[in-house]
């Protein structure tokens, strides 16, 4: 993994097209609107295939990004390495242990997601999912609010939440999701069993869409007239509620 703390950004098509080609971790591609020329598709192309976040943008933010000349095209390398759901399942199972895995549905604020990493961590999650699209960047600020311990967690990106989910289900994991408006008060439940914690954003909290699709929907119990937790701050919670079940 890399350890620096400090974005670093490449500029240009043929750099882009050859990190890509040999495996450089990228966090995210920047493509100037309009822009479609081969060697961009190409581009678009191998970041689809490798999960890697392609957004059009205008060419005053590339400007922004990198004063050298960017033909249009600029990526910021990634501080992490990127693992498949698959290695972070079995992972945890070669310890002996159950998975406890956090998938994060469109959080965007790269603070909360430092710090729902360092919970995750310091609590014994084996990995946090992030979508490829609608998911914060993993630049020098996650990091820092996450103590460095972002660096530490296993990380997979997935283009479809729906997908995640049905593979943990196939991986025989129960996937809770967090939502105020249910009954069912999460340290009730049993939790020292093969579990995926799914998180919403900031706003909305959890899709309606993945509420159905999970196998369980939990609450945290609060005071009357209390409306909300911060996201990174439930995460904490629920996180320690499975930790006091498995110690």
């Amino acid at each position: 993994m890399n350890h620096s703390t400090k974005d670093q950004v490449i500029y240009g098509v043929h750099p882009i097209a050859e990190a890509l080609d040999s495996n450089t971790g990228i966090e995210k591609v920047f493509i100037r609107q309009g822009l479609n020329t081969g060697a961009v598709r190409s581009i678009i192309n191998d970041c689809r295939d490798k999960n890697i976040p392609c957004v059009y943008t205008p060419n005053q933010r590339l400007n922004q990004m990198t004063k050298g000349n960017h033909q249009g095209v600029v990526a910021y390398l990634s501080h992490v390495h990127y693992v498949t759901l698959d290695d972070i399942i079995h992972a945890a199972q070669q310890k002996g242990e159950h998975p406890l895995i956090i998938v994060c549905d469109g959080i965007t604020d790269v603070r909360n997601v430092g710090a729902i990493a360092r919970s995750a961590y310091c609590m014994g999650a084996h990995g946090m999912v992030m979508p490829v699209k609608s998911g914060a960047m993993i630049n020098e600020e996650a990091v820092k609010t996450s103590a460095g311990t972002i660096l530490k967690l296993p990380l997979c990106r997935e283009k479809s939440v729906m997908k995640c989910i049905e593979q943990l289900k196939l991986n025989g994991i129960r996937v809770l999701g967090a939502d105020m408006n249910t009954r069912s008060e999460i340290h009730r439940e049993e939790l020292n069993i093969p579990l995926a914690l799914l998180l919403g954003d900031e706003a909305s909290g959890v899709s309606d869409v993945w509420i159905k699709a999970c196998d369980q929907v939990v609450k945290i119990p609060m005071s009357s007239g209390a409306e909300s937790l911060n996201v990174s701050v439930a995460d904490g919670i629920m996180i320690y509620e499975v930790m006091k079940q498995r110690i």
